[in-house]
């Protein structure tokens, strides 16, 4: 079993800014927007955006952990892309199954 690289989701503020200057905006579906740039380290990474209007402090928290779940689980981090998943309100009311099919759409159509 190969070991799983930590910081998949840990950026300095450097790496957020030029994660987002080198990122292409791929596409906005039911509340959440994907930009994808290729990976600076052998591995992909991924930065989620929820801004405290999505709702309270719970509904944020599971949205990150459902996404964060999707990419571990699914492997997503083999694909050399580094992804920023922004949220917005209307993603709150997304199925876990539906999270999972937009993803999957992002990674293996993506730039």
């Amino acid at each position: 079993m190969v070991a799983l690289p930590r910081g998949l989701t840990v950026f300095t503020k450097r790496e957020r800014d030029e994660l987002f200057k080198r990122s292409a905006f791929l596409f906005r579906q039911r509340g959440l927007a994907f930009r994808v740039a290729p990976a600076t380290k052998a591995y992909g990474r991924i930065l989620i955006v929820v801004p405290k209007r999505v709702g309270t402090a719970v509904a944020r928290n599971k949205l990150r952990r459902q996404i964060k779940s999707i990419f571990y689980e699914q492997k997503f981090y083999e694909h050399n892309k580094d992804l920023i998943v922004l949220v917005a309100p209307p993603a709150a009311t997304l199925s876990f199954e539906e999270i999972i099919k937009l993803m999957t759409k992002v990674i293996h159509e993506g730039r």
